[in-house]
């Protein structure tokens, strides 16, 4: 085995060891009796945990219709156009719908 080898092997060795003697080693008469970092901590407050999501409910769900009775229900109220005006105006949502056959007097923004 070449010398760096050796050499490599020996300080490797050397380190674990004394890191293995460093944690198993008692505390010095000093230090015995009073209080470690150990337990420091286990003297610490406890804290609690409580999620954000934990008072979540979720939304119900609205009885799911088929697409053309959704359509036929847009139809009837008025179509694109009163959404639109809802959109433009705060207006009630009990809003006469625009009259029928006719354009609705929706306003248009220049820009």
């Amino acid at each position: 085995m070449p010398l760096i080898s050796r050499l490599v092997t020996a300080v490797l060795s050397a380190s674990i060891s004394a890191a293995v003697v460093a944690q198993t080693s008692t505390p010095p008469p000093a230090t015995r009796g009073m209080a470690t970092k150990t337990d420091q901590k286990s003297a610490a407050p406890t804290t609690s945990y409580r999620s954000v999501f934990d008072d979540y409910v979720a939304p119900s769900d609205d009885k799911l219709v088929s697409w053309r009775d959704a359509n036929e229900l847009v139809k009837s109220i008025g179509g694109w156009r009163v959404y639109a005006r809802e959109s433009q105006q705060s207006a009630p949502a009990n809003a006469a719908p625009p009259p029928a056959g006719g354009r609705s007097p929706v306003p248009h923004k220049t820009h």
